[in-house]
Order: C-alpha cells, then sequence, then structure tokens
C-alpha cells in the first residue's frame, strides 16, 4: 500500500485512509524512531514473505480474516496471493482443534538436516 500510495474506504462510512509509516518505530523520527540513530534500510524496500501451516494464498488469506479493511484488501489481494508462503512448523500443543485440519503445509526435517544436527551435538 505505501509503495503504490493506495487509499482505501475504511469500515467506518465515508472515511478514506492512507498508508504510512505511524506504527513503525525504526522509520519514525520524530517520535524516537531508530531510523536517524543507525543505518537502517528505508522500510519502502522491505519484502514480504512468511510461512504458514496453512496453504492458503496469502490475498486469501487476507480476505477471510478480516483484519484488514475490505477496500485495501481488494486492491492487493491478487499481488498478494502471488507471493511464496513458506512451509510452516507444526505444533499440536500451539494450535487450536479447529486448526489441526488444516494445518497440511507443514514444514519436516529432511535426512540431510537430521545429520548435520547429529554431527553438531556432542
Amino acid at each position: 500500500a505505501n509503495n503504490r500510495l493506495l487509499e482505501w474506504e475504511t469500515s467506518a462510512a465515508g472515511r478514506v485512509s492512507a498508508p504510512n509509516w505511524n506504527g513503525c518505530i525504526t522509520q519514525i523520527e520524530s517520535r524516537g524512531g531508530f531510523r536517524g540513530l543507525y543505518p537502517l534500510a528505508d522500510a519502502s524496500q522491505a519484502a514480504v514473505g512468511g510461512w504458514d501451516i496453512r496453504p492458503t494464498p496469502l490475498g486469501d488469506s487476507l480476505y477471510a480474516s478480516r483484519v484488514l479493511d475490505y477496500d485495501l484488501v481488494r486492491q492487493v489481494r491478487e499481488e498478494m496471493n502471488g507471493m511464496e508462503i513458506m512451509k510452516g512448523v507444526y505444533d499440536e500443543s500451539f494450535l487450536g482443534e479447529t486448526q489441526h485440519a488444516t494445518a497440511t503445509h507443514i514444514y519436516t526435517k529432511t535426512e540431510d538436516e537430521d545429520k548435520d544436527e547429529d554431527n553438531t551435538n556432542p
């Protein structure tokens, strides 16, 4: 949204919102952010990625979760659906019971990784 200078209608009728870095403490120098103190990259150059135990495309997940305003999701959904989602680590004790059936996008160690781990642990 920042890079594309998008605007979107919020859930408050008639209110339009625009992106900013106000929630990113590394970028806001006027509020004591770290950007002026350390050689940090500009947040607009950040890459988006992540992992999940469900294979649902990111844009579709944003739409289904209703965490962000619909009009914003509508504008970025296709682009977000094109992003790779890496397999997540499955920990049954961390999940709610309703998530167990959908946990199909799971990272597992390869034999080579098991051998590497055995060689590093005495």
